[in-house]
């Protein structure tokens, strides 16, 4: 019976020694896994990234577009940066979230969060990378609303920005094709968004079937999403070519399609 209690005893002991080593383990690592956390409390900007993952793009410009989207993430995203990813298919998909750490002045802290925003933004850039063309079908209207919400709920960002990639074509699989944007679910919606919005050519057949031609395509799209985005609030709307943004050679290596 004394050898069962001494032993009961040892192992109480050990018992406690461990739980003090596990406890002073977390809190050694508090500070590290802090120094590298996004800092709601500081200046940060929110950026919604869509990407239109349709077969209606060309091919080549759908691996255009993602090489674009990855210089974006690797020169442009910065310390406390929140970044969404989104896609544009036949069905709203849940968006992805990438925070990016706070910056900070202090030596030791400072090569932590410079490690972590290293990090943050290899996920995002490779998260864009890994991105195929799916689906057969477009809808326009709940990515942009759910990218519109999603912006609209952090008003104190310094920056709200929506990056949106794609032909601008609104396919419900029925044949049924348009370059309309999608009406405004409500007022203000895009109050306060910088809008940047970059155009891929869709394959011919699309083309054909809204009897227009690709000088004309630009145009268009830029006529109609500048009025909706302006319409909605937005502060300004820039339209590009996805063929008018330089990108390194690098990346346009990393993007030919087949590789």
């Amino acid at each position: 019976m004394k050898n069962s209690c001494c032993r009961f005893a040892v192992f109480v002991r050990l018992l406690f020694v461990c739980l003090a080593l596990i406890a002073h383990s977390a809190i050694a690592e508090q500070p590290m896994q802090k120094g590298v956390q996004h800092d709601p409390t500081r200046a940060y900007r929110a950026l919604v990234i869509c990407v239109d993952r349709s077969l209606s793009p060309a091919e080549e410009q759908f691996h255009k577009l993602l090489a674009v989207m990855e210089e974006i993430a690797e020169r442009d995203v910065t310390y406390n940066d929140l970044v969404w990813l989104i896609d544009i298919q036949s069905s709203q998909r849940p968006a992805r979230l990438f925070q990016m750490p706070a910056r900070n002045s202090r030596r030791s802290a400072g090569a932590s969060a410079a490690h972590g925003l290293r990090d943050s933004k290899s996920a995002l850039i490779s998260a864009i990378r890994d991105m195929s063309q799916v689906s057969g079908s477009t809808d326009l209207k709940d990515p942009l609303d759910a990218a519109l919400d999603i912006l609209r709920s952090h008003p104190h960002a310094t920056e709200r920005i929506l990056l949106m990639g794609s032909d601008f074509l609104t396919d419900t699989g029925s044949r049924q094709v348009s370059l309309e944007p999608p009406k405004a679910a409500r007022k203000g919606s895009a109050a306060g968004v910088a809008a940047l919005l970059l155009v891929t050519y869709p394959k011919l057949q699309y083309l054909r079937g809204l009897r227009i031609a690709p000088s004309d395509l630009l145009t268009n799209i830029e006529a109609k999403w500048t009025s909706n985005l302006k319409g909605r609030g937005s502060s300004s709307v820039t339209v590009r070519l996805v063929d008018s943004v330089p990108i390194s050679v690098r990346a346009a290596a990393l993007r030919t399609p087949g590789k």
